[in-house]
């Protein structure tokens, strides 16, 4: 190539560059101080902010006292509960008691159910009247009215019985004081009183207790139903 070609073609991009370089270094100043913001707007922008942010703030408050009136609702729900659970397992153990108490005063109504029907249904009365001996211990009426109970009463023709002391508020002038204790017993006949004097039970008892009284009175009548 040619001297003359080769100056023409760096000629040619020579202003070709120039033709790109743009604005010159006056105008690109010009240029960038007519788009820098004011110190006003600047300060209006600030001011929109911290609007915001106040905002924002009290938004943030609003929000906080409603979790703390939540938090307290909470605890005070969970502290009713615990006193409606507390109450709620008092009544259940109350009401559980009174079952109990219920069945227990259910067999006590039939045991004394049973006891007032064997009264009634008793044919025969065996009355035994008895006056402790002067050398005997002071103790023994007592026993001997604890162990009518808990041994006589025991044997099974035995409908009823009764044991006691003369009575001290006795108003009757005709009552005789003159004996220590008087037995009572009821039977369906006098087969069931026969069977209660032989039964060992009463042996034994009699073998224990009657060497210490003088001869017990007796007394056996047969109870008739009054008439319809």
């Amino acid at each position: 190539m040619s001297r003359i070609a080769v100056c023409a073609l760096l000629f040619g991009a020579s202003c070709l560059l120039v033709a790109q370089r743009g604005d010159p270094v006056g105008a690109q100043d010009k240029k960038d101080k007519k788009d820098a913001p004011t110190v006003a707007s600047l300060e209006k922008q600030v001011s929109a902010l911290e609007k915001q942010l106040k905002a924002a703030q009290q938004e943030f408050n609003q929000a906080a006292q409603q979790y703390n009136a939540i938090k307290n609702d909470a605890l005070q729900l969970k502290n009713q509960n615990a006193k409606l659970q507390a109450e709620n397992n008092r009544l259940e153990a109350v009401i559980k008691k009174e079952k109990i108490d219920d069945g227990k005063d259910d067999k006590a109504l039939k045991a004394l159910q049973t006891a007032i029907d064997g009264y009634r249904g008793a044919g025969l009365v065996h009355v035994v009247v008895l006056k402790l001996k002067t050398d005997s211990p002071t103790t023994e009426p007592q026993l001997l009215i604890d162990e009518t109970y808990s041994q006589l009463s025991k044997i099974k023709t035995v409908r009823g019985v009764w044991a006691g002391k003369p009575s001290a508020k006795s108003t009757t002038a005709e009552a005789a004081p003159d004996y220590t204790v008087a037995l009572v017993f009821l039977f369906d006949d006098a087969a069931g009183l026969k069977t209660y004097l032989n039964d060992t039970v009463h042996t034994k008892f009699a073998d224990k207790h009657l060497k210490k009284w003088e001869a017990p009175v007796v007394y056996d009548f047969e109870s008739k139903k009054p008439a319809p």
